[in-house]
C-alpha cells in the first residue's frame, strides 16, 4: 500500500537540521561516533534466511513509497629479479597478489584470451624475440572474463549464459524467459593444454577474484528471490557432482540491509588435479553494484555500501568485513567487521599498511520535502569525504578508529574520483568543477594531515607513482564549469613544499561542429579509464601504454521546402594502441605517443586490447593480429594475422 507523504513543518525542520548538521558533525564526532560495531551471525535456517530477505526488501519498498510523489602501488606483474627473462605484465594493486586479465606471460609464453573469437591462444616467444602461435583452445559456450598463469596451470574465469522458459508463461503466445549466468573456473594444464578441473557456480555475477600462491579466491553475487524453494547457492564440478552452500555457511551482519548474497569461493590448486579442493561461504548484504573487494597478502576485505533511508532523507554507510586467508586450505576465517560513514569508490580506496587499514569514502546526504498540494519536491544535498585509519581488534572482532580526516578533504559538493595509497602517503582526487589532488601524510596514523594540494581542470581516475616524488594521473579534462571535454594525462611533482602540475597532455578532445546544412561529433575512449589492468606500465622502462578507441559521426542535410532531410550520414571507428614514454628528468615528462594500428578484417575493425613487455619489446594484441614495438630501436613490426 502506498504511503501518503504529507508535508509538515516539523519534517521540514528535521530535514534542514539533518543537512545542516552533517558537515559540523563530521568534524566534531568522537572516535566512537565515527565507527559502528557490528557482528556477523550465522543464518542457520531457511526460515531465518527468508526473514532477513523480506526485511531487506521492506526497507527498499518503504523508500520508493515515500518518494513516489516527488521527482526523483606496487609494480605490475613482472619477472624482474628472477633468473628468467625480464617482463612486465598485468598492472596490479598489491605486490604478491595476482589479478586476472585477458593476457598473461612468464617471459617465454604469452597466453591471450581473444574474447571476441571465444579462444585462448598460446604463443611461444623465441630468443630472437619472434613469436609463434603454438595452441588455440576454443570456449564456444562461454565468455572469457580473465585468467591467471601459474607454473603448472592456466586458470580461466568465464561466464556461461543460460535461459529457461518460466512455466507460468508457457500458455502465452509470447513466452517469458529467465536468464542467468554461471561462472566457470576452468583449470588447464600448461604441458598438454587439457582441462583437468572445472568448478561451476550457478546464478552468479562475478565481483572480483585474486590468486595468492596456489590459492584462488573468487567473490560473486547472487540475487535472491523471496520464498524460493531452495535459495542456497549451487556449485557443480566437471564430473557432474553438485552441492549447495549450507545455511550454516551463510552469514549476515547486524545493521546491514539484505538485498542479495555474496559468495566467496576458495580453490586450492595442487600438482595432482585429483587433489584440487574448494571451500564456499555466503554472506547476505548489499546489492551487486555496491560491493568492493580489497585483498592484501594475508586478508580479504569485503565492503558493502549501504544506502539507508529515513522518511525524508538518505545517506550511505560502509560495512567492512575482514577475512583471514588460510593459504593451506584456500579457506577464509572471519576476523572482524565495522561500519563507517560513506561509500567506497573502488579497490584503490582501501589499503593495508604497517598494521593499519586505510579507507577513503564519500557520504552523500540527501533530504527532501514533497508538497502534495502544489506537487513540488524540494531537495538538498551535502557531501562529506572521509579518510579513516583503522586497526583490527581480533578479540572483540571489530575495528578501532586510530585516525580520521574529513575537514578540508574536498570543497563543497566535491566527491572522491580517485585514491592511491603509497606507503605513508595518500593521494586523493575530489571533483565537482575543478580537480584538487590532495597529498596526505599518514606517517602518524592517528593524525592524517593534508600537506599539499594541486588544483587544475578535470580529474584523474587513476594515479601511478613514478619514483618517490612524482605521480602520473590518467583521467578526464574539463572546462572551468566542470563539463568533461576529453581524456588527459597529467604529470605531478609531489615532494612536500614543491607540489605542482608539471605537464598535462590532452589525449583526446570531444568535438562537436554544426553549420546550416551539416553537423558532426567525435569522442575518444579507453578501457583504462575504468580498468587499471588495461594499462601496461613499466616505471623503469618509462612506459605508460593503453588501448584507445575513437568514434565519429557526421550528417549533411538538404532543404526540402520548409524542412531538412538527411542526405549523407557517416560514422567512423578507429582503434590504436598508444605508447607514452615517461621521463621525469625532462621538462615535459610526457612525450608524444607512439600509435600502433592493426588492419581491418573483412571490412570490420577490431579493438587492440592489450600488450606485454618482454626483454624491451612490446607484444601488442588485437582480436586477429599481433605486432611488436622495440623500445630500444623504436621500430615496430607489421601486424601479423592470427589464424
Amino acid at each position: 500500500m502506498k504511503k501518503s507523504f504529507k508535508p509538515k513543518l516539523s519534517r521540514f525542520i528535521v530535514s534542514l537540521f539533518f543537512l545542516g548538521m552533517l558537515t559540523s558533525l563530521a568534524s566534531c564526532k568522537t572516535n566512537s561516533d565515527l565507527i559502528t560495531k557490528t557482528k556477523m551471525q550465522q543464518v542457520k535456517t531457511k526460515q531465518k534466511f527468508n526473514e532477513l530477505v523480506k526485511e531487506g526488501n521492506k526497507s527498499t519498498n518503504e523508500y520508493y513509497d515515500t518518494i513516489a510523489g516527488g521527482d526523483a602501488v606496487p609494480e605490475s606483474d613482472t619477472g624482474a629479479g628472477t633468473k628468467g627473462r625480464d617482463f612486465t605484465g598485468t598492472n596490479e594493486q598489491v605486490a604478491g597478489v595476482s589479478e586476472a586479465d585477458i593476457i598473461k606471460t612468464d617471459g617465454y609464453q604469452i597466453y591471450y584470451l581473444a574474447r571476441e573469437r571465444g579462444a585462448l591462444q598460446v604463443f611461444d616467444v623465441a630468443d630472437d624475440k619472434s613469436i609463434t602461435l603454438s595452441k588455440s583452445l576454443t570456449f564456444a559456450d562461454s565468455y572469457g572474463i580473465g585468467m591467471y598463469l601459474l607454473p603448472e596451470y592456466v586458470v580461466v574465469i568465464s561466464e556461461k549464459y543460460e535461459y529457461v522458459l518460466l512455466p507460468e508463461y508457457e500458455e502465452f503466445w509470447l513466452p517469458g524467459w529467465f536468464g542467468y549466468a554461471t561462472t566457470a573456473i576452468t583449470v588447464i594444464e600448461r604441458t598438454n593444454h587439457q582441462v583437468v578441473y572445472e568448478l561451476n557456480i550457478k546464478d552468479n555475477i562475478i565481483i572480483d577474484h585474486r590468486v595468492i600462491d596456489n590459492n584462488l579466491f573468487l567473490v560473486g553475487y547472487e540475487y535472491i528471490t523471496i520464498d524460493e524453494e531452495d535459495p542456497r547457492p549451487e556449485i557443480s564440478l566437471l564430473d557432474g557432482t553438485e552441492t549447495n552452500i549450507g545455511y550454516n555457511d551463510i552469514y549476515y551482519f547486524e545493521d546491514t540491509p539484505v538485498h542479495g548474497m555474496t559468495k566467496i569461493i576458495g580453490l586450492k590448486l595442487a600438482a595432482d588435479p585429483q587433489a584440487i579442493t574448494f571451500n564456499a561461504k555466503g554472506f547476505l548484504g548489499a546489492n551487486y553494484g555496491y560491493k568492493q573487494v580489497y585483498v592484501s597478502q594475508t586478508d580479504l576485505y569485503l565492503c558493502d555500501s549501504n544506502w539507508l533511508f529515513t522518511e525524508n532523507s538518505y545517506y550511505s554507510t560502509l560495512t567492512i568485513s575482514q577475512f583471514e586467508l588460510d593459504l593451506d586450505k584456500a579457506n577464509i576465517n572471519y576476523v572482524a567487521a565495522a561500519i563507517v560513514d560513506g561509500s567506497m569508490l573502488n579497490q584503490f580506496s582501501m589499503d593495508y599498511y604497517n598494521g593499519h587499514l586505510r579507507v577513503a569514502t564519500t557520504n552523500i546526504g540527501v533530504s527532501w520535502l514533497f508538497d502534495e498540494e502544489n506537487y513540488i519536491s524540494t531537495w538538498s544535498q551535502v557531501v562529506i569525504n572521509h579518510l579513516y585509519v583503522l586497526k583490527v581488534n581480533k578479540r572483540t572482532k571489530t575495528f578501532t578508529l586510530v585516525g580520521h580526516l574529513s575537514e578540508g578533504l574536498g570543497k563543497p559538493n566535491e566527491t572522491i574520483k580517485s585514491v592511491r595509497f603509497l606507503g605513508d602517503k595518500a593521494y586523493i582526487v575530489t571533483f565537482e568543477t575543478r580537480d584538487p589532488l590532495y597529498i596526505i601524510d599518514l606517517s602518524n596514523p592517528a593524525k592524517p594531515v593534508i600537506t599539499g594540494d594541486i588544483e587544475l581542470p578535470g580529474y584523474d581516475v587513476y594515479q601511478h607513482p613514478f619514483g618517490d616524488s612524482f605521480v602520473l594521473g590518467l583521467g578526464y579534462s574539463a572546462d572551468d564549469d566542470g563539463f568533461t571535454s576529453g581524456i588527459k594525462l597529467t604529470a605531478y611533482a609531489t615532494s612536500s613544499g614543491n607540489e605542482h602540475e608539471i605537464q598535462t597532455y590532452i589525449v583526446s578532445t570531444y568535438r562537436y561542429e554544426s553549420a546550416e546544412n551539416y553537423w558532426s561529433y567525435s569522442y575518444g575512449f579507453t578501457e583504462a579509464l575504468w580498468n587499471h589492468k588495461a594499462m601496461l606500465i613499466s616505471v623503469k622502462d618509462g612506459v605508460f601504454a593503453f588501448p584507445y578507441f575513437e568514434y565519429g559521426f557526421s550528417c549533411s542535410y538538404e532543404r526540402d521546402g520548409d524542412s531538412y532531410v538527411s542526405s549523407d550520414c557517416q560514422q567512423s571507428f578507429s582503434f590504436n594502441y598508444q605508447i607514452y614514454n615517461i621521463d621525469f628528468s625532462r621538462e615535459t615528462p610526457i612525450a608524444e605517443p607512439i600509435k600502433i594500428s592493426h588492419p581491418a578484417v573483412e571490412e570490420y575493425v577490431y579493438p587492440i586490447n592489450r600488450s606485454v613487455l618482454i626483454e624491451g619489446v612490446l607484444y601488442i594484441f588485437s582480436t586477429y593480429h599481433v605486432s611488436t614495438y622495440d623500445l630500444a630501436t623504436k621500430i615496430s613490426t607489421a601486424p601479423v594475422y592470427i589464424a
